[in-house]
C-alpha cells in the first residue's frame, strides 16, 4: 500500500527533481517518478470537461496522495464546484513542480461525503512535464505600489515577473540594496500583497527608472509568482514566435472579416467586445498588433488610442483604427502614431 502524505504545518515537504529533468524540454514521467514531482501545498488547476465547450477551470491545492490510488485536492470554493463530487467524470489536472508546467488526465472521484473539505482524483499513469529554467521571466504591464521604511509610498508599475524577482519601473530612483515591500495584481487575478525585496540593480528607462528586484528566499509571494510564470510560458509557448492581433470590434459583422483577413496573414486573432477585456488581453497576450473597430460605444476610438499611448510599453505597440469612413479622425489618430484603415477592404491592401 502507498503512503498517504498529508499538508504538514509549515509546508517544507518537497520534492527532489527526477534524474531524467532536462531543463527546457518536454518530457513523459513513468510510474517511479510520478511521487517525486508532487508538493503538498502546490497550486494546481482542475480542469472538466477538457477541451469541450462546457469546460470549466478549478482553481485548487495538492493537500496529499495515496500513491496508485489517488491524489487529494481541496474542495474549490466557488459555487459552480458544488457538483463537483457528485458524480465521477473526466478531467485534466495541471499544477507547477519546481519549474516545471505538469499536467494529467485523470478522473474525479466520486464522493461519499459531500460536506468533506477534500476531493479526489485518479493516480495518473504517467505526467508530462515542461520543464522550464528557474527564472524563467514574462512581460507583464500591472501598476505597484512601493512601500519604503520612514518613506513616502512610491506608485510605479511591474514590467516583468519571474519567481525570484520583478522589474518594476518607477518616476523616482531608488539605490541599489534598498529593501522595499511591493504590492500588486498579477493578471490571473492573483495579489502579492507587501512582498519583501531588494533592489539589484536600477537603470534609465523611459524618463524614469526600471529597477531590478529580488525576492526574499522565504518570501510567500514566490510561489504565486511561479505559478503564474509557468502557466504563461506553458500557455504561450506554441505560439512563442506567431504574429498575434488583438481584435477590439463590438459588431459581429465587421469582426469576423477583420478576423479572417488577419488570420489569411498568418495572425492568431483574439477578438474582444468591450474595453475591460482589451485591456485585461493587452496584459496577458501580449499582442504584436492592436485593431480597434472606428464605432466604439464605450469610449470613442480616438480617446481609446490615447490612452493606451500614454500607457507605460504600449507606447510603440502598432494600432490600427478600422472602417466608419471618418476621414475627420485620421489627423488625431496619425499625432498618435496609429493607422487609419477606412475599411476593411482596405485591410487587404495595408496587411500587403
Amino acid at each position: 500500500m502507498g503512503v498517504i502524505r498529508l499538508h504538514s504545518k509549515d509546508g517544507t515537504l518537497r520534492p527532489q527533481r527526477p534524474h531524467n529533468a532536462v531543463k527546457g524540454e518536454s518530457m513523459n514521467l513513468d510510474r517511479g517518478d510520478i511521487e517525486g514531482v508532487f508538493a503538498v501545498g502546490s497550486p494546481a488547476v482542475v480542469h472538466t470537461n477538457p477541451g469541450e465547450r462546457d469546460e470549466n477551470r478549478y482553481p485548487t491545492i495538492v493537500r496529499g496522495w495515496h500513491a496508485g490510488n489517488y491524489v487529494l485536492l481541496d474542495r474549490p470554493l466557488t459555487e459552480d464546484a458544488a457538483a463537483l463530487s457528485g458524480k465521477s467524470q473526466r478531467c485534466l489536472l495541471r499544477f507547477v513542480s519546481e519549474g516545471r508546467a505538469c499536467g494529467f488526465p485523470c478522473t474525479l472521484l466520486k464522493s461519499v461525503d459531500n460536506a468533506s473539505p477534500y476531493l479526489r482524483v485518479s493516480w495518473p499513469r504517467k505526467i508530462e512535464c515542461v520543464d522550464i529554467r528557474k527564472h524563467q521571466r514574462v512581460e507583464i504591464r500591472v501598476p505597484c505600489k512601493i512601500v519604503r521604511a520612514d518613506q513616502p509610498d512610491l506608485e510605479g508599475e511591474t514590467v516583468d515577473l519571474s519567481a525570484g524577482g520583478c522589474g518594476i519601473w518607477t518616476e523616482t530612483r531608488l539605490g541599489p540594496n534598498t529593501v522595499v515591500r511591493l504590492s500588486f495584481s498579477l493578471p490571473d487575478g492573483s495579489t502579492i500583497s507587501g512582498a519583501r525585496a531588494s533592489v539589484r540593480s536600477v537603470r534609465t528607462v523611459d524618463n524614469g527608472f526600471l529597477m531590478g528586484c529580488m525576492f526574499d528566499e522565504d518570501e510567500e509571494a514566490c510561489a504565486a509568482c511561479d505559478f503564474f510564470v509557468t502557466t504563461t510560458v506553458e500557455r504561450t509557448r506554441g505560439y512563442k514566435n506567431q504574429k498575434r492581433a488583438l481584435l477590439l470590434e463590438c459588431e459581429n459583422g465587421r469582426a469576423e472579416t477583420a478576423r479572417a483577413k488577419l488570420q489569411s496573414k498568418g495572425y492568431r486573432v483574439i477578438r474582444v467586445t468591450c474595453l475591460v477585456d482589451a485591456f485585461f488581453s493587452l496584459r496577458m497576450a501580449f499582442p504584436t498588433c492592436l485593431w480597434v473597430g472606428a464605432e466604439q460605444s464605450e469610449m470613442p476610438a480616438t480617446e481609446i488610442c490615447r490612452i493606451l499611448r500614454e500607457t507605460n510599453g504600449l507606447a510603440s505597440l502598432p494600432i490600427y483604427v478600422v472602417g466608419g469612413n471618418n476621414t475627420a479622425i485620421a489627423e488625431d489618430l496619425k499625432r498618435l502614431n496609429v493607422v487609419y484603415v477606412s475599411s476593411t477592404d482596405a485591410v487587404d491592401r495595408l496587411l500587403a
